[in-house]
């Protein structure tokens, strides 16, 4: 089988916001990527309308025998303003997602990663800034939900960024499966280099950024 990728910049009001690697064969994107600015804590609505996708349809992505709906790879808790945090609802940014494991470890996580980037990620050339850069991602599962899109056998996270204590370019990273085992135990940290190495089992010489950020927070 042909794997078909398209590069897809997310844009609001006519303005890229983050851009998404989407697997068109599978339906399911292959990681998100954005710079996390902390301009100021966005509340979302709660209602949100779903921007309307030719690729699939919501409904595709949701399964109450299985446990499934839309879950994000950029998350809401994650941008910056409402243009930002509208721009994230659309299927091209979601993945069939355990309902379990997107309202619990998962949440924690976001909160938890953003709470870190807040406090120890700067922007180099001006240390009065957060800045981060961040790829979300999921790897696919050998499962279909609704004879249409790939269930993901599990999601990831990464982020990279430029820590002004320590004059260096530090990185943290996360991994969880896509299941129902989630008890309220949170997800663990990891190095960028140890999921670069569960990555490639399941493709061969990732290596997530382009600087090495090796260095853990």
């Amino acid at each position: 089988m042909v794997i078909l990728n398209k590069i897809i910049c997310q844009e609001c009001n006519n303005i890229n916001r983050f851009a998404t690697l989407y697997d068109t064969t599978k339906k399911i994107p292959v990681f998100s990527a954005y710079q996390y600015i902390r301009i100021k804590k966005y509340e979302s609505q709660k209602k949100t309308h779903w921007k309307i996708e030719s690729q699939a349809s919501r409904g595709d992505y949701y399964s109450d025998t299985q446990n499934l709906s839309p879950g994000h790879l950029f998350p809401v808790c994650h941008a910056a303003d409402k243009e930002t945090a509208e721009s994230t609802f659309t299927l091209t940014n979601s993945v069939p997602q355990r309902n379990n494991i997107r309202n619990g470890s998962w949440k924690r996580m976001e909160q938890q990663t953003r709470e870190i980037m807040d406090n120890y990620c700067r922007d180099q050339k001006n240390n009065n800034r957060i800045s981060a850069y961040v790829l979300v991602g999921a790897k696919p599962g050998n499962n279909i939900l609704n004879e249409r899109v790939n269930i993901p056998s599990d999601m990831w996270m990464a982020f990279c960024c430029y820590n002004s204590t320590g004059s260096s370019w530090v990185s943290q990273a996360y991994w969880a499966t896509n299941g129902d085992n989630d008890h309220g135990e949170n997800i663990i940290l990891k190095s960028l280099n140890k999921l670069q190495i569960f990555l490639n089992t399941w493709n061969r010489q990732v290596k997530l950024f382009y600087k090495d950020c090796n260095f853990d927070i």
